[in-house]
């Protein structure tokens, strides 16, 4: 009796209902529906409204926002340039 050892291919569905990158909740984050960037939430201490921390501890105080799906929509009427800077570099460095 012959056995014969077919290494068994990745399965492709198991692969992407398993795979570590896709266990943290993203947000695609927004400034007047301008697209910024995407926040990854990496740790269980994480919460999306550090973004709010962070611009106040930068200066902004003149802004809303809320949360529409994945979507964080932020809102303001001064500095929209200088806020959306400091989100872009907040976003790639975290």
């Amino acid at each position: 009796m012959y056995f014969h050892y077919y290494p068994k291919q990745p399965d492709e569905e198991f692969s992407l209902a398993f795979d570590t990158n896709t266990w943290h909740d993203r947000y695609e984050v927004y400034v007047n529906d301008n697209y910024v960037g995407l926040k990854k939430l990496l740790s269980v201490s994480e919460k999306i409204t550090d973004l709010e921390d962070f611009l106040h501890s930068e200066g902004f105080k003149r802004f809303d926002t809320h949360l529409e799906g994945d979507h964080y929509m932020i809102h303001t009427s001064e500095g929209m340039n200088g806020l959306t800077d400091a989100l872009k570099v907040y976003l790639q460095t975290r």
